[in-house]
């Protein structure tokens, strides 16, 4: 990675020390605004970076009975479900001066630096019990006292009382063992919009608790001095320090983390190529039942004849009604040339199907493209999963390749499909608008240490074909950012669900006193080209468009989902492009095919994409009017 991405920091030698003798930091960062790194968010290659607070677990870890992989991106580096988790921090070396350097670097750079110090001790206070196992928590003693009155909660709060500090006004509890088994089962949006509701009014009573407590950097060396004193002897300190330094950073906001070194490599590797050996095919979980979404098209999952909508039970005779889906996938991808039988129940069908499917090499890149198809003949289709390095280069050399594949030896429009797309350099998203506008504004940048940064288009070099962009609930940060740039510039239309509502910046931070690690730091939020923030909002589609040709809006996980967010700020509404959907909608409703094409093939082994065919409806209604507007 280049070093101006990093975002170094330096620091000044010298005798500068505090009463116990650590080096004291003097920083001085050295910025390159235009490679301000914007950091993937909530999860990317598959391994979440977001780290919450132990002493929430309860209420931040809720999650509705759904899940989501993809073989195709079938990142799981477990061989089979006994072998233990990739360690990214089996080698770093972290200490107390360590978290010190952390919290000196939170000061000279945090975006705002009126966060909860009370909050943000606490959070790295359980963070640290949390590594001695699930059972210890750091709760407000008032607040236990209060919680174990309840009935429905009984179990949830037997255990044992340990002080740390006789005086003060928090104890641990050791829970007993199964205090926090769950049943699952599967709830409507409406039981899931509930349940979010309950769960953030319990994080807010706990925080107003905590609150009480005055919890500070003294509590906090007891606590942690308590979890070095009882760890096992297969924890160490550094993953204790390290575990305290994540609880820190995650009570200031979601995106706020400690990531490995080799975490983000591997990531970044992963995005720009993340091809593997199995059968091709989206599948999700939904309570016990493992369901696939939709084969890949000309991969081994189609071409053995598994259809979306099959439940799988079994794979290679082996019952896995109950396993998590991560478990299961790891049962059915293996090396390339080898077989994998999937027993499945598909509806319409009364006895069991076993498919015999011989997995397969299987490209996945960080973007591809294709022509659409025949019913809209020189339409380019691409897709980007995530801003990296060079993503905007691969996107132009992809168009151009559509270009030449077009029977007429050009591209009529094209569909820029961002849906699932966690974001990533701020540089990259910035040159990614650029492609497809020749004026207007970008996207502002405005920090706590600098006066703000505008960023506008340049002539040359621009793509100016007529396209739409496809967006949903995990659409974020600089995908947004493109999104809003080419929709508020009137340059193109939005199509899908409302995208996720990251509008904040990260830094990835190198230590001074260590290595093998970065200080990802919230530092900055961007505002749109008409000066609103996404912060929360996100980008509003100027069609809203469900996945399903019958079904509703899915309910969605956005920033407002996630605990400690920034907050948003309230902004002037924009529909600029209003006028212009009212009018190409008389022309999809009388010539629109999306349904039809749905219509023909209701037996169909892929799962219909209604999302892209219905933003293919406009695209040709929106070519239709152009040419209509030359002639006249």
């Amino acid at each position: 990675m280049n070093e101006e991405y990093r975002g170094n920091m330096k620091s000044t030698p010298g005798n500068n020390r505090d009463d116990e003798g650590a080096p004291q930091l003097s920083v001085r960062p050295i910025w390159s605004l235009t490679r301000w790194p914007l950091f993937l968010l909530l999860t990317i290659g598959g391994m979440a970076l977001t780290v919450l607070s132990a002493s929430h677990a309860q209420i931040k870890d809720f999650k509705p009975v759904s899940d989501k992989t993809e073989l195709a991106a079938d990142k799981d580096k477990d061989k089979d479900k006994d072998k233990a988790e990739v360690d990214y921090w089996a080698d770093v070396t972290f200490g107390k001066f360590h978290f010190r350097e952390v919290l000196e670097q939170v000061r000279n750079h945090y975006i705002d630096q009126d966060y909860d110090k009370v909050i943000a001790y606490e959070s790295a206070a359980n963070q640290a019990l949390a590594v001695l196992g699930k059972r210890w928590e750091l709760v407000p003693e008032p607040y236990y006292k209060k919680m174990k009155k309840r009935s429905d909660e009984k179990k949830r709060w037997e255990g044992k009382i340990i002080r740390v500090d006789p005086r003060a006004k928090y104890v641990i509890l050791e829970h007993v063992e199964g205090w926090n088994d769950k049943e699952r089962k599967e709830m409507t949006d409406d039981e899931i919009r509930k349940k979010r509701l309950e769960f953030k009014e319990r994080y807010r009573e706990l925080k107003g608790y905590w609150k009480k407590t005055k919890f500070g950097k003294a509590d906090f060396e007891k606590v942690v001095a308590y979890a070095i004193k009882n760890r096992g002897e297969d924890i160490t300190t550094n993953r204790i320090w390290i575990a305290a330094a994540q609880g820190y950073l995650g009570a200031l906001d979601p995106h706020s983390t400690l990531v490995s070194d080799k975490a983000w490599k591997e990531s970044n590797a992963e995005l720009r190529d993340a091809s593997f050996e199995g059968i091709g095919a989206l599948l999700t979980q939904r309570n016990d039942d493992i369901i696939v979404e939709s084969p890949m098209e000309g991969q081994p999952a189609e071409k053995s004849g598994l259809r979306a909508g099959d439940i799988i039970i079994k794979v290679n005779g082996e019952d896995i009604r109950g396993l998590f889906l991560r478990k299961v996938v790891a049962k059915i991808k293996g090396p390339k040339g080898t077989d994998v039988v999937l027993t499945v129940q598909r509806v319409g069908v009364p006895d069991d199907l076993e498919i015999k499917i011989t997995r397969a090499f299987i490209k996945i890149t960080n973007v591809s493209g294709r022509l659409l198809g025949p019913e809209h003949a020189d339409i380019g289709y691409v897709k980007v999963r995530g801003f990296i390095e060079n993503t905007t280069s691969e996107l132009r050399q992809n168009i151009l390749s559509l270009k030449e594949q077009s029977a007429s030896g050009e591209l009529r429009g094209l569909i820029l499909d961002m849906r699932n797309n966690a974001g990533g350099f701020l540089h990259e998203a910035y040159l990614m608008s650029d492609l497809f506008l020749e004026l207007g504004r970008i996207v502002t940048v405005k920090s706590r240490t600098r006066i703000p940064e505008e960023y506008g288009a340049r002539k040359g070099r621009d793509i100016m074909l007529p396209m739409v962009v496809l967006v949903d609930d995990g659409t974020a940060s600089a995908a947004e950012i493109v999104a809003s740039a080419v929709q508020e510039n009137k340059r193109a239309l939005v199509f899908g669900d409302r995208t996720f509502g990251k509008a904040t910046v990260q830094q990835l931070i190198p230590p001074n006193l260590g290595e093998g690690y970065w200080l990802k730091l919230t530092h900055a939020r961007y505002y749109g080209p008409m000066g609103n923030t996404l912060q929360v909002v996100g980008v509003s589609p100027d069609v809203d468009v469900t996945p399903d040709v019958d079904g509703t809006m899915p309910l969605g996980f956005r920033e407002e989902n996630l605990y400690d967010h920034l907050p948003k700020i309230s902004a002037k509404p924009s529909r600029p492009n209003e006028a212009l959907v009212r009018e190409l909608g008389v022309c999809v409703k009388e010539n629109g095919r999306a349904e039809a094409i749905h219509a023909a093939d209701l037996d169909r082994r892929i799962k219909f994409d209604f999302q892209l065919y219905k933003a293919a409806d406009y695209l040709q209604c929106l070519l239709e009017r152009n040419v209509a507007m030359k002639k006249n």
